[in-house]
């Protein structure tokens, strides 16, 4: 079902503009989204890149809304979830977010990283949300 979900909303007219081990980053124009899906566990200078790949592509392309699967992303230790909260949320706020949603598998591990990511969102002025599943989340990112 996920990946049914997952081909619909890849149908929209997308640009693909980050694909490599680590992630593949879409941008839907008409929806002012960006949405990355990790493949696989990140980490220092590759995770970090990722965001500024992102922040740099924002900068020319309005994105409101940000979508980011993690269910592969594995643990995000705290120097990177720092360098998340003190670079890349405040530089992405900078482009124009919004709104941003996560989709987790609910691994109690990663709850720790993403409830701080939430608090710290929220301090900045950022309605932030975790789903399950892709649907719900482009749901409440698309919503008025």
């Amino acid at each position: 079902m996920a990946d049914v979900i997952l081909q619909e909303i890849l149908s929209y007219e997308s640009v693909k503009f980050i694909d490599n081990e680590h992630v593949a980053a879409y941008y839907y124009a008409s929806k002012n989204l960006m949405h990355i899906i990790w493949k696989q566990r990140t980490v220092g200078e590759a995770y970090r890149k990722v965001f500024i790949d992102c922040i740099e592509f924002a900068q020319n392309h309005l994105s409101t809304s940000f979508l980011s699967d993690i269910r592969n992303q594995g643990i995000v230790g705290p120097e990177d979830r720092h360098w998340f909260e003190s670079v890349a949320l405040p530089g992405a706020i900078d482009c124009g977010l919004q709104k941003s949603a996560v989709i987790f598998d609910g691994n109690v591990f990663k709850m720790y990283y993403i409830n701080m990511i939430l608090q710290h969102g929220v301090r900045k002025g950022i309605p932030m949300k975790f789903f399950r599943d892709l649907n719900s989340a482009e749901q409440w990112l698309l919503a008025l």
